[in-house]
């Protein structure tokens, strides 16, 4: 399963520009799309770890990667036509989604996710006793605000030419 979030160039406004303007275009839309997937992997680098009185974790902000499969997976693919040129930036790894828009509190067996596992050994908590672990589901977004923190920059590397 594929997760995205896309940034567009859509519309008849390709009918209206020079034909030689397309490939600067579309390698725009490369460049803007790489700036996107930067974004979204600096975002899921740092997470900050708040703490109960026993040493357990109470929340977490940010991202913070265990692995950093998920921040490596993040790729774009960018496609034209007459019409249109799209960029689809995204992840191939089915938890994407679940990071990004989060899900309810569930408990996760450690057979099913081996990198929590090892996550919890190294924050200290009992993975022996526990079997697994309940996480919060708590929503951490990556791709939109990556692509609302580029936003202005997109348009500028497009304002130029297109008008």
């Amino acid at each position: 399963m594929r997760f995205v979030v896309d940034a567009i160039m859509k519309s008849d406004i390709l009918r209206h520009v020079d034909e030689a303007v397309v490939p600067k275009l579309v390698g725009a839309m490369v460049s803007v799309s790489q700036w996107v997937v930067n974004s979204a992997k600096e975002r899921l680098k740092w997470a900050i770890y708040t703490f109960d009185k026993a040493g357990r974790v109470v929340s977490v902000s940010g991202g913070g990667r265990a692995t950093g499969m998920l921040a490596n997976s993040l790729a774009f693919e960018v496609v034209s036509s007459k019409r249109a040129i799209i960029s689809t930036i995204g992840t191939n790894l089915e938890y994407g989604k679940y990071v990004e828009f989060g899900t309810r509190s569930h408990f996760v067996p450690f057979s099913v996710a081996p990198q929590l596992m090892l996550w919890a050994k190294r924050h200290g908590f009992n993975v022996m006793k526990r079997g697994g672990m309940k996480v919060s589901g708590r929503a951490i977004p990556f791709l939109r605000p990556a692509l609302d923190k580029n936003k202005e920059r997109i348009r500028r590397k497009f304002e130029g030419l297109v008008i």
